[in-house]
């Protein structure tokens, strides 16, 4: 009844009616007071009456609350689902919406948009395995921004992110997003500013869902979509840039090229080919930011495909960049880090390579301008020769050496101070370095012993009681941190309990 005869006479009237108030208030109760599968099931008629409503009416809302409506019904049951498919819900509103716009020549460019976020709301939820359909509405919003000679409404704007953010928060996988063709084209209509927050979007739901790109083709559409942030766009004035966000981009970016592998070296070779050609057009203030991580990115290539000589030949021009190019001092600390931090995760290296390479490190560190960097880099080195993992090389001795080195750096460091201001520097390099054998003594190497580290905590307390040291609260608080991790560890029990039960605090 409500099909045959309800319906088309209540649509006669309101089509009749010629008032655009009441058409838009009689519509709206249409929808909100007749219950869900009676749209569903009346879905064309209902739709047929939306272009024959006066010019002025609001058609996007109407459409929209009913797109909303038919939304939540689809999501409350997946028993309901087929209904949506035998009438063919999405092709008739697809239809309609295109008739509507087509209707209102004048209909602003938000409006239209609003409704095509809307119908892809819709084909997400009833239909989130038809990315044809996704696809199709991203192509149908292409096609009318088309006609638009530049966008610069705000609201159509939001409306364009919110179109283009759906998929990704639909599917929480960047690479669905890629496969879509639209997808890109419809990102070509942002202004500047838009595309760049719509890039930054992706690369965070990329984080965020720890996605990881593995082939070249998918990484070469990936670099298109976020070209706003990795080159210069026509009309884009890099300098104009706020400092701060032009930095969290860029390490958005050098964030993002970490999360691009394969296994296999050939298609890896290509995706890191691929991310070369277009960080390498950054220029000179985005190079610093993502060139190391392009490097990083290689090195993980060859240490994971077993390129040793590749791999060789990396930290070969790192140690010469360090010697001829970098000159200061905190540039120096730096870099000597990133080059320990990474030579520390590589495994590719014979004995022979890997001595020359760890031997050039720690000489770098030792030979930098302050003793304290001096100190923190050359115990860092410790972990060069202590490899926590299955194949991981594990060298005491040398770990014992490096730590030894350190401390006679501190103390050098702190007999310095004590000429140079008549009082000894802060205590906490000796605290650091405590921390350091405390590391090992748990990882098991015999060369860090119980009485090695009652011998630093007893150094430690007495250059702190000492007349010509400086009260420092930081290294108060650390130390005191340091012994209370070793009373939990000794009223802990077990193995690790005895281990530190013979050091007396």
């Amino acid at each position: 009844m409500y099909k045959e005869t309800v319906l088309p006479r209540v649509l006669e009237q309101v089509v009749n009616c010629k008032d655009d108030l009441a058409q838009y208030y009689l519509m709206d109760c249409i929808i909100q007071v007749f219950p869900d599968e009676y749209h569903l099931q009346t879905l064309e008629t209902l739709l047929g009456a939306c272009p024959q409503l006066q010019p002025t009416v609001d058609v996007k809302t109407v459409l929209s609350r009913l797109m909303d409506r038919l939304s939540n019904y689809a999501a409350s049951s997946a028993d309901v689902l087929p209904e949506f498919l035998q009438v063919e819900a999405f092709s008739k509103l697809s239809n309609a919406i295109g008739k509507v716009i087509e209707a209102q020549l004048d209909m602003p460019a938000v409006g239209a948009i609003t409704l095509y976020v809307s119908l892809l709301t819709f084909t997400l939820r009833v239909h989130p395995d038809r990315l044809d359909h996704v696809d199709q509405v991203l192509g149908a919003c292409v096609k009318k921004l088309s006609n638009i000679p530049k966008l610069e409404d705000s609201r159509a704007m939001k409306q364009v992110v919110a179109l283009l953010s759906a998929p990704l928060e639909k599917y929480n996988d960047i690479v669905t997003a890629l496969t879509l063709s639209n997808y890109p084209r419809v990102m070509d209509h942002l202004d500047i500013g838009t595309n760049k927050l719509m890039a930054m979007v992706i690369i965070q739901s990329i984080m965020k869902n720890n996605s990881c790109i593995s082939t070249a083709d998918k990484v070469e559409v990936l670099f298109e979509l976020i070209k706003g942030l990795i080159k210069d766009i026509d009309g884009a004035d890099v300098d104009e840039l706020d400092e701060e966000d032009f930095k969290e981009e860029q390490n958005s970016v050098a964030r993002l090229i970490h999360m691009l592998y394969n296994d296999e070296p050939e298609e890896m070779l290509k995706i890191i080919c691929i991310v070369r050609k277009h960080t390498m057009v950054g220029g000179p203030k985005r190079l610093p930011f993502t060139v190391s991580s392009l490097v990083f990115s290689a090195l993980r290539a060859a240490n994971g495909c077993d390129i040793e000589h590749v791999a060789y030949e990396f930290f070969t021009q790192a140690f010469l960049l360090y010697e001829e190019e970098i000159a200061d001092s905190k540039a120096q600390v730096t870099a000597i880090h990133l080059i320990i931090g990474t030579l520390q995760r590589m495994n590719v290296f014979g004995v022979e390579n890997r001595d020359t390479l760890t031997h050039k490190a720690t000489g770098y560190s030792a030979r930098l301008l302050k003793k304290a960097d001096q100190c923190r880099a050359v115990y860092a080195c410790s972990h060069l020769f202590w490899v926590d993992d299955q194949d991981g090389i594990k060298d005491g001795e040398r770990v014992l050496l490096c730590l030894k080195r350190a401390l006679r750096i501190a103390n050098a460091a702190q007999q310095m101070a004590n000429v140079a201001r008549g009082s000894g520097g802060p205590v906490s390099l000796f605290v650091e370095i405590l921390n350091k054998y405390i590391y090992f003594f748990e990882k098991g190497n015999k060369q860090i012993t119980s009485s090695a580290i009652q011998g630093l905590i007893e150094l430690i307390n007495t250059e702190m009681q000492s007349d010509s040291t400086n009260p420092d609260s930081v290294a108060d608080a650390f130390l005191a941190s340091t012994l209370r991790y070793i009373q939990f560890q000794k009223q802990k029990g077990g193995v690790m309990g005895e281990k530190f039960e013979s050091i007396k605090l």
